[in-house]
């Protein structure tokens, strides 16, 4: 995996070239910039946060309130 830089200021030429490079070592390496590393981040951390919402969850003892899974349709207990 190769991070490189920040891609906030990059001009549409910039952005072209650099995802004909990614897409060209695909199958060798992950080229991602630290905007993507960010933004990826960030995505994971919502995802967790997701189902977690009842205050009573975080106390003792373990919450039995039904949360819905957004991945089925399923209920769960968290």
């Amino acid at each position: 995996m190769i991070i490189m830089g920040r891609d906030m200021d990059w001009t549409q030429d910039q952005r072209t070239d650099f995802e004909v490079i990614r897409r060209k070592y695909r199958n060798v390496l992950e080229i991602m910039t630290y905007d993507d590393l960010l933004r990826r981040l960030k995505t994971i951390r919502e995802q967790f946060n997701l189902g977690t919402t009842h205050k009573e969850c975080l106390s003792s003892p373990p919450c039995e309130k039904s949360v819905s899974n957004p991945r089925s349709n399923t209920p769960r207990i968290s």
